[in-house]
């Protein structure tokens, strides 16, 4: 929430269309930047919206408010929703990058128990040997870890099970 709060849209927006990639420097776990990649047209569409609420901010918070002020705004607005937090958010996108760098969904979106039985599972759907399909799992893990901001592959476990 709070690397989203500072996020400075207008800079970001430069980096997807550009870069590829949106550098996140403040608020970040540890204060450890980090790199998110852009895979989607859609993700330029919400860093193109943010960059036109932001205006000439610095931030998605405005200047004339604090950011404790602006988190808890922000809060009092999702409960009007059907939304029932922000970290959803996390779980989607590592469910859907989990997708797209091993081809086959997470343990818990395939229903697959974590460990032998999904190792066994993205063998036979890759078609690839159980000690390519472990190391695809754990290079896919490492990836995400890194662009939630997680130094520990374990990390994963709550997001892709």
């Amino acid at each position: 929430m709070k690397e989203s709060c500072l996020i400075n849209a207008n800079s970001a927006l430069y980096q997807a269309e550009k870069l590829g990639v949106v550098k996140i420097k403040y608020g970040t776990k540890g204060g450890r930047p980090r790199e998110i990649p852009i895979t989607s047209k859609k993700q330029i569409d919400v860093i193109r919206n943010a960059s036109v609420l932001q205006q000439k901010d610095r931030s998605m918070v405005p200047e004339n408010e604090s950011l404790k002020s602006y988190v808890n705004n922000c809060y009092q607005q999702l409960k009007a929703t059907v939304m029932d937090g922000f970290h959803g958010e996390r779980h989607h996108y590592t469910n859907s990058r989990y997708i797209q760098l091993t081809g086959v969904k997470s343990p818990v979106e395939s229903i697959i128990k974590h460990g032998t039985p999904h190792i066994n599972y993205i063998a036979k759907n890759r078609k690839i040997t159980i000690k390519q399909a472990k190391a695809l799992d754990l290079k896919a893990r490492t990836k995400i870890s890194k662009e939630l901001g997680h130094s520990r592959v374990s990390i994963t476990n709550n997001y892709l099970g």
